[in-house]
């Protein structure tokens, strides 16, 4: 059943080309991920943790007293906790959708040859170079920490 409706939905994409078509579903699911992500946590405080902690790795680097560094990297973790306990939830939210997700793009491209950048020819890295540059735009332009 889902396998059809993702037939219908990225299928046209991968007959068009197959790495425009895994180029499109990763930029759609990224954006989908990214999008969870910016309206299930919040942002101010992401952005307010993240610079704490960039805060205290450059006083930490700065400093020679061993026993302040200590006390900076445990406070460093501190915010390195909180951190993470804002983006537990948008990270079950969007497991369980990539896990079906990538049972479908597997059997669409697990036996195909890409022959991506002349070198690559797996589509899980394929899937991962277009991640990162998709993940790292989409971040910055939606302003999501």
């Amino acid at each position: 059943m889902l396998e059809s409706f993702f037939d219908i939905i990225f299928g046209w994409s991968v007959d068009l080309n197959p790495i425009f078509g895994l180029a499109f579903i990763t930029l759609i699911l990224t954006l989908v991920i990214i999008l969870i992500y910016k309206y299930f946590t919040n942002q101010e405080e992401m952005k307010a943790l993240k610079e704490e902690t960039t805060l205290l790795q450059k006083q930490a680097k700065e400093t020679k007293d061993m026993q302040k560094r200590t006390d900076l990297s445990k406070k460093m973790m501190e915010k390195q906790m909180a951190y993470m306990k804002h983006t537990l939830m948008p990270l079950l939210l969007t497991f369980l959708p990539i896990i079906i997700v990538f049972g479908w793009i597997r059997n669409i491209y697990g036996e195909m040859s890409l022959n991506f950048l002349g070198f690559i020819d797996n589509w899980i890295w394929v899937y991962i170079i277009f991640t990162l540059i998709f993940n790292t735009v989409l971040r910055k332009v939606l302003k999501v920490y």
